[in-house]
């Protein structure tokens, strides 16, 4: 069988006598039913222009628009990439960086030829251009997370400290934000404030490390603006040690780190893991509450991103700031069980997705122990001696275990249902399973912590410390959030079933919940 090939048209004359009961394949149209989108027989008028009475033409098929990338275009491409590859080794290694002119012809060689091919027009403008070049020539200066096989190579590398700590810490981005100075006298005022009434209970800042920092001279070696925006608006939340400036409000440095967290959010830090859960305490109690648990989400997702939930995880290849990783990371949980206690969304932290170990009363990072034996002795709000550490941490790990307990009881109780609990035998012995937990719980708290209504060695009206009396209030709420369900359910039966208001479950949670409240009302009246 052969074929005919005409200009417009491919005929088959394998049986010329059936020819015009075969189908024939048009390879052109006429330019009228190409624009109007209808099928063109390819005769010359078609029956369709013939039909309309319209111009029958036909374009030079030459003229289509080539296919495919310039010449060129592919080897142009392929030697600019193996250009930067080359330069992130030698970057990576520490090398010397080589010669970038040929890069920066490439890149000009590649703008001419867009120039030439409208259609493949490169869309780098000329600052896009000289960025990219300065920061394969200043990797410290760049504000884009590394890839995972960058961050492996920098594992690999000699200096094994230095880079996981730009691994877990990266460089501070340049920001274009101009912030007034703040009087030192205040920000000192302010920083003192944060350190003697949240740090005890939240250790998350390397104490030492934070005010080392401070001391530079050198803005890019500062702590991060972020995280100092957010430790003052803490600090202003607690009443003044100075004059009180109206103007320098938790508000104000609220407002000054919102403006901020736009540009550190882009890459996992460990400062800024610690500024979203600073925030997440300055937002809480506002309107916008929903505002926390967008920190806390992010917080908790940063801290999972740079491995602090995994014992083996990158964070902690290296021997420094251990300690402080370790409590950032339970801040993060104790973040998560707060954030649903108070919202009764799920949690977001799975407790099978870590095995980091508590945080240990013997084990200081380097910088806290300098700062503790060079300024201790000077400074109101650093370490006088070792004990008192050691119960920051005490105090610190009682929290993770009363919100380990929360995280439980909140799991069961959003994974069973209110309606029948009186009758659910399994519940009533998960419930006791629970109230033996959370009497351990008490029984084991270090002497500094015990908070006893009945004794007669109880702190004076308004001299509670905030961190007992908020450690006690949390553990009453866990008592109401087991028995409420019982009490609520009576306010649903109480019409269709008269006895259940004299059952014993009831009576039990009732008693049980006025217990509480009432303890929750006394320890709110002297903190």
């Amino acid at each position: 069988m052969s074929l005919i090939i005409l200009d417009d048209m491919i005929v088959d004359d394998s049986n010329c006598d059936s020819q015009e009961n075969k189908r024939v394949k048009i390879t052109t149209a006429c330019d009228t039913c190409r624009r109007r989108k209808v099928k063109c027989d390819g005769e010359s008028p078609c029956a369709n222009c013939q039909r309309g009475n319209y111009q029958c033409t036909f374009s030079d098929a030459s003229a289509k628009r080539p296919r495919g990338p310039p010449k060129g275009f592919v080897a142009l491409i392929e030697d600019r990439l193996h250009t930067i590859e080359s330069l992130l080794v030698n970057l990576v290694n520490k090398d010397t960086i080589p010669d970038i002119s040929n890069l920066s012809k490439d890149i000009k060689q590649f703008s001419d030829m867009s120039q030439n091919y409208p259609g493949y027009s490169d869309e780098l403008t000329n600052d896009d251009d000289e960025i990219l070049l300065n920061n394969l020539i200043h990797p410290n200066a760049s504000n884009t997370l590394q890839s995972n096989t960058l961050s492996y190579l920098m594992l690999d590398n000699q200096n094994s400290d230095n880079a996981l700590s730009d691994y877990v810490d990266p460089p501070l981005p340049n920001l274009p934000v101009n912030l007034k100075p703040i009087p030192e006298d205040i920000s000192s005022s302010l920083f003192e404030r944060y350190f003697k009434y949240v740090h005890p209970y939240l250790p998350i800042i390397n104490h030492g490390n934070f005010y080392r920092l401070l001391k530079n001279v050198n803005d890019e070696n500062q702590p991060s603006k972020l995280l100092l925006q957010v430790i003052m608006a803490v600090g202003a939340m607690f009443p003044p040690t100075v004059k009180q400036n109206s103007e320098y409000s938790s508000q104000f440095f609220y407002d000054r780190a919102r403006r901020l967290l736009d540009y550190f959010i882009d890459v996992p830090r460990l400062s800024t893991i610690q500024a979203l859960i600073l925030l997440y305490m300055v937002d809480q109690g506002k309107p916008s509450s929903y505002r926390s648990q967008t920190y806390s989400s992010i917080a908790i997702k940063m801290a999972q991103t740079i491995e602090l939930n995994r014992k083996n995880g990158a964070a902690y290849q290296g021997a420094k700031d251990r300690q402080t990783k370790k409590l950032v990371w339970w801040g993060c949980f104790i973040l998560d069980r707060l954030n649903s206690l108070n919202t009764g969304d799920p949690l977001v932290i799975n407790d099978k997705m870590c095995d980091i170990d508590l945080p240990s009363p013997d084990e200081i990072d380097q910088d806290d122990i300098n700062f503790q034996n060079n300024e201790g002795s000077s400074s109101s709000t650093s370490y006088s001696n070792s004990s008192n550490y050691k119960q920051q941490i005490n105090i610190f790990i009682s929290y993770i275990r009363i919100a380990k307990l929360t995280g439980q009881i909140l799991e069961h109780l959003q994974t069973v249902s209110c309606a029948g609990l009186q009758a659910s035998w399994n519940h009533h012995a998960t419930i006791d399973i629970f109230e033996s937990l959370l009497s351990e719980w008490s029984r084991e708290l270090p002497p500094y912590l015990n908070y006893a209504p009945s004794s007669q060695n109880i702190p004076s009206p308004h001299n509670l410390p905030g961190h007992v009396a908020s450690l006690h209030m949390l553990h009453q709420t866990l008592y109401l959030l087991l028995h409420y369900p019982y009490v609520a359910e009576y306010d649903k039966l109480r019409r269709g079933d008269r006895n259940f208001r004299t059952s014993r479950t009831f009576i039990k949670s009732m008693n049980i919940c006025n217990t509480a409240a009432n303890k929750i009302t006394n320890i709110g009246g002297k903190s």
